[in-house]
């Protein structure tokens, strides 16, 4: 969260008006990137380390900002401590494919390499890529010799499946406990429990604060409802397809679904299917009848706009299908994408006729309008299509994921749009406990601590915030 007099715009002020103190507390005992810029979708530098470090999301067709191609034969080791990003990587340049070993560093702006005084630091001499989003030139003299400069933009701009949305950056690289309590101002783990809650508050409303800023952004780029669209796939897609859903939100737009699917929840998930690239040829031998009939629908329409979205649709060797709950298939979760997008022509003005005077209620209200039933009735009882028939399979979105994208999705979401939310914050449910949250409330209250004490929504982003702060956001500088 970038301290105040940044994205700190008077309605997210009065929206989370704690903000602001946690802002205050860590100028002070966290060090962070200075005047990071954005485009209208917002990123991080760490952003471009996962896209670096992640062979999912970086590009193939990388060059040198001289032309030579370059080929990542392995991204180098992600440091957690002082000196470059990387090291030990190794790249291939240029068409006789010369192999370069040493060290990564990778900035916004190439003007970084001088902000952050790398060209005077010995621990970057062995620095062989300089990898920035935009492009620009770091003199070659300031540079290490023979140190290669790439600009990301082209190359993701060029990947129309790419959305820096979709990466959940609290996943890299795994960072252990050890690491975190060194990381954590000592001061913070000598508060008592009240004083970490009021902490960990303050984190939260810095949290949400800094999503209801970019989707404040996003907004003015894609309009209210394909931005709510967007993030609510996003929040479907959970942690193995986060990437994949924010590609379908792209490639189908809820305004261009809508107008297709006429509401019909069927068309839409049949569309969606198809452009998702996972619509099954054959089902196994213990599928249903119902399974079959309900496939050969699906097949029926998807046969009619196959042709129009064939440019548009997905690999389905890119979504993650094994080792899932079958709750979190992402065929079971875009049927919830569908449900959703046709409950009413705008998924926008249905969050705001959920407004109640009572907090409470209204986050029940929210609630109720994620707790989605199945209009076409075959997902009340099946749990995939190859499934078999059981009496009931629960709801399409489950109690903890709806609190997630309640908390992650509609309450920023509202916030953006000037609602008075600070109300809802108290009464925000918890989400699942993730490794973040675990790791991070383990450094500040201790092996013995009791979840109770942080078993609330706003709590639990208020660990995730400071893990990040603490680790996934620190600077290696």
């Amino acid at each position: 969260m970038p301290s105040k007099g940044g994205i700190f715009m008077d309605v997210l002020a009065r929206a989370f008006p704690n903000a602001t103190r946690y802002s205050e507390l860590t100028d002070r005992m966290i060090a962070r990137e200075p005047g990071v810029r954005f485009l209208d979708e917002p990123f991080s530098e760490r952003h471009l380390h996962c896209v670096w470090y992640d062979a999912t999301y970086r590009p193939v067709d990388l060059q040198t900002l001289d032309g030579e191609p370059v080929e990542v034969l392995h991204a180098g080791q992600w440091n957690l401590e002082a000196g470059p990003d990387f090291l030990n990587a190794r790249i291939a340049v240029g068409h006789d494919r010369r192999v370069l070993s040493g060290d990564v560093e990778i900035h916004i702006h190439a003007a970084d390499w001088h902000h952050h005084g790398h060209a005077s630091d010995t621990n970057y001499d062995n620095v062989i890529a300089h990898v920035t989003y935009w492009p620009g030139r770091v003199p070659v003299k300031t540079l290490p010799r023979g140190t290669i400069q790439i600009s990301l933009q082209e190359p993701l701009l060029r990947c129309p499946d790419f959305y820096f949305a979709a990466i959940d950056t609290g996943a890299y690289p795994y960072g252990a406990p050890s690491a975190l309590n060194d990381l954590l101002p000592a001061a913070w783990r000598s508060y008592t429990v009240d004083e970490k809650r009021a902490l960990l508050r303050a984190a939260g409303e810095s949290r949400l604060a800094g999503k209801a800023d970019a989707i404040t952004r996003s907004i003015k780029s894609t309009g209210h409802d394909q931005t709510l669209w967007q993030h609510l796939l996003i929040a479907l897609g959970y942690k193995q397809n986060r990437r994949m859903f924010a590609a379908l939100a792209k490639a189908m737009p809820i305004a261009e679904l809508n107008e297709c699917s006429k509401l019909d929840t069927t068309t839409a998930f049949a569309i969606l299917l198809g452009i998702a690239d996972l619509m099954p040829t054959q089902l196994s031998e213990g599928a249903t009848e119902t399974a079959r009939a309900y496939l050969r629908t699906l097949w029926d329409i998807w046969w009619k706009h196959r042709d129009h979205y064939r440019t548009r649709c997905l690999d389905a060797a890119n979504w993650t299908t094994h080792s899932l709950r079958p709750q979190n298939h992402p065929v079971r979760r875009i049927a919830a994408a569908a449900n959703l997008a046709c409950r009413h022509a705008s998924l926008n003005t249905d969050v705001r006729h959920c407004q109640h005077d009572d907090p409470q209620r209204w986050l029940k209200q929210l609630d109720a309008w994620l707790n989605i039933e199945d209009v076409t009735g075959f997902w009340q009882t099946h749990l995939n299509l190859n499934a078999a028939a059981r009496p009931d399979t629960g709801r399409l979105i489950g109690q903890r994921r709806r609190a997630a994208m309640l908390t992650n999705v509609i309450v920023p979401f509202l916030a953006a749009e000037a609602f008075p939310i600070s109300p809802l914050l108290r009464y925000l449910p918890p989400e699942q406990d993730g490794h973040s949250i675990k790791l991070c409330a383990t450094a500040l209250f201790g092996t013995d601590h009791n979840p109770a004490e942080y078993r609330h929504g706003i709590l639990q982003q208020g660990l995730i915030q400071v893990f990040h702060d603490a680790i996934v956001n620190a600077p290696h500088t």
